[in-house]
């Protein structure tokens, strides 16, 4: 027969057991170890058992070791990506580490022709850069390209802003491919045209700035 006590201890521990699987803070996991252990002593509940071991003896430690290795590991990148591109004067960079992401934003007329998708040599010297990728099997890269507002004539390659900035990201995706900088399966590319602007519209002067490549590394 099971008492009121017993049926209040099973559910707390059941409770309890779900709020440590829905996070990943090793310290609240710690937490609720250490509660379900006072409320059991030494005994072991075949429900905190998984294929023979204990979850609480097992998950928090893999946890901090996991979240310790693949914060190494993106410290890592930035580093590199900071020492190869520290003298370029036209690439900006942005770390957000709670993302694990690392963004490159290509800026300046020695990108492409105006009008193309054509790789200029010194955009293909900057995209050299990135052969430190070759070292990093577990990363996600993003291309996206970028235009002004200003609309194509009539007559050229491409016929909208969209065909352009789609082409010059699949450009340099390609490249990055044809070096063996980067694996098929983790590369995408986005071609965003004049939907995500710099500059102010109509503000002329400034609308170089529009006109670039962002290509966006994460941490698996």
């Amino acid at each position: 027969m099971v008492t009121f006590a017993d049926l209040m201890s099973l559910l707390m521990a059941f409770f309890a057991l779900l709020y440590a699987m829905s996070s990943i803070d090793p310290f609240k996991f710690q937490q609720v170890a250490t509660s379900l252990q006072s409320v059991f002593g030494d005994q072991r509940s075949s429900i905190l058992e998984f294929d023979g071991t204990t979850l609480i003896e097992l998950n928090p430690d893999s946890i901090v070791e996991n979240d310790q290795k693949e914060n190494e590991r993106f410290q890592e990148i930035v580093e590199r990506v900071e020492q190869q591109f520290e003298r370029e004067q036209n690439v900006q960079i942005e770390v957000d580490p709670d993302a694990l992401t690392v963004t490159l934003t290509f800026q300046g007329e020695a990108l492409f022709p105006s009008g193309t998708a054509l790789l200029m040599p010194e955009f293909r010297r900057q995209l050299m850069n990135l052969s430190f990728l070759r070292d990093y099997q577990e990363l996600d890269l993003l291309v996206q390209g970028h235009t002004d507002r200003v609309p194509l004539n009539r007559g050229l390659q491409y016929r909208t802003n969209w065909d352009l900035s789609a082409s010059r990201a699949a450009s340099v995706g390609e490249f990055l491919l044809d070096q063996g900088f980067i694996q098929p399966r983790s590369l995408r590319v986005e071609g965003r045209a004049d939907s995500m602007p710099l500059s102010a519209e109509g503000d002329f002067a400034n609308y170089h700035l529009d006109r670039r490549v962002q290509v966006i590394i994460t941490e698996q």
